[in-house]
Formats: structure tokens, sequence, C-alpha cells
């Protein structure tokens, strides 16, 4: 019975939160790195496949086609006002049990040499938790870091890169 009470409430988490990391690689590429909890983000591509329900493999062609599509649906950076095309570069697990997370990498197909303004949209996850906070990290070309929560209440903000 003590065994079950403790795996239903090790089982939950009280806080719900991505951390996302956007950066220029060696090429110039920007490159966009999330980690976001494993059941969160299962539910929430459960949702938005609207299935009853959806397991994260990362060596599923298919899953990761669906994380594509998600990502494409709930985030999205302009740079200079101009949407960047971010395909998914990778994505895999980590760690184990409530601690799990599922690391997604995108990055551009266009290198970006100057320096500029970029604005951060983020949905992720906010159709499922109301208290959802997608932490953005942008780490600008002097290797400085910028950074603020986006929320349901403020779902997009602008950096300078």
């Amino acid at each position: 019975m003590w065994t079950l009470l403790f795996y239903l409430l090790g089982s939950w988490h009280a806080f719900y939160v991505s951390i996302c990391y956007i950066s220029k690689d060696d090429a110039q590429h920007m490159e966009v790195r999330h980690r976001i909890f494993r059941n969160d983000f299962e539910l929430g591509l459960q949702q938005y496949k609207k299935v009853d329900q959806w397991i994260f493999s990362d060596t599923s062609q298919s899953k990761k086609r669906d994380v594509s599509q998600y990502m494409d649906a709930n985030f999205q950076v302009l740079y200079e006002g101009k949407s960047v095309s971010l395909p998914l570069l990778d994505c895999y697990a980590e760690g184990e049990g409530v601690t799990e997370t599922i690391t997604i990498i995108l990055r551009s197909e266009q290198a970006f040499i100057e320096s500029g303004q970029i604005k951060v949209k983020s949905s992720v996850l906010l159709d499922i938790y109301e208290d959802q906070v997608n932490m953005v990290h942008v780490i600008d070309k002097d290797r400085k870091r910028k950074s603020k929560n986006l929320d349901i209440d403020r779902q997009e903000y602008d950096f300078a890169f």
C-alpha cells in the first residue's frame, strides 16, 4: 500500500516548465534546444494529435515527425520580422522517472552572419497547463545570456541577437 502511494506521489510534479536555449552554432546557424518534462510533453502531443495515448520514442520517424509538427505549431522565431524555418535536427529522452526530459533540437537552414532582433513566440504546453512557464534563454554574439519567462499572459518577447 505505501509503495503504491509513494509511486503515485512520485509520478507527479507540481510545476510545469520547459527550458529553451537559442544560440548560433559554429556554422552561424540558429540552434534552438528545448528540454521538456517527458510526461508533460507526451500529454501535450496526445492532445495535439487527438489520440488516447502518445508515447515518445526517439527511434520512431513518425514520432519525430509528430514532434516537429508540434514545435512548428507552438514555437516560432522571427528574425528581423521574418519567420525563421527551424526544422527538427534531433530529439531524444534523458533521465528517468519523473525527472525524465525530452531534448528537442531545432536548427535553421540559413546562417545568420549579422546580429539583430529576434522575436520568440512560445505556446509550448500552454494549452495543457495554465501555469506552464517556458523559460527562454538567448545567447547573443558576445556569448551573453538574456532570459525571459514566457507564459499564458506573455507568449512572445523581443531579444537582441
